[in-house]
């Protein structure tokens, strides 16, 4: 699995696409199992959203947060934000949250294996 971020053409500065590419065995496992979804970063002054089709509503307790949801073919897509801050000042790198997205997603897909092999 590699998380990617980039701007595409016509997109503001502070503004990038995100997408996470999964290995063939990882696309396997999601094809498998229930839908695997995962946490969207929070990182401080940036905003990570998912795409249409790519998100989930999930309860956390008393709250609904929407969270990333992975599809064996396309892997996952969505956009990341600096928020409050210009992008040449946000103190949270796109880098750092590559990292924490890859993170995130393979945190899940690593309990979803785990929880796959305990089922069979």
């Amino acid at each position: 699995m590699r998380a990617t971020a980039f701007r595409p053409p016509g997109y503001d500065h502070g503004a990038f696409r995100v997408y996470v590419q999964l290995a063939p065995e990882e696309k396997e496992l999601v094809r498998v199992a229930p839908p695997i979804a995962f946490c969207l970063p929070r990182l401080d002054r940036r905003t990570v959203l998912a795409d249409r089709g790519f998100d989930v509503a999930a309860v956390n307790g008393d709250q609904v947060e929407i969270r990333g949801v992975l599809n064996a073919d396309a892997g996952w897509w969505g956009h990341c934000y600096t928020n409050g801050v210009e992008e040449d000042a946000n103190p949270t790198p796109i880098d750092h949250v590559v990292r924490e997205l890859e993170g995130s997603v393979r945190t899940a897909l690593e309990t979803m294996s785990a929880w796959m092999n305990l089922t069979r």
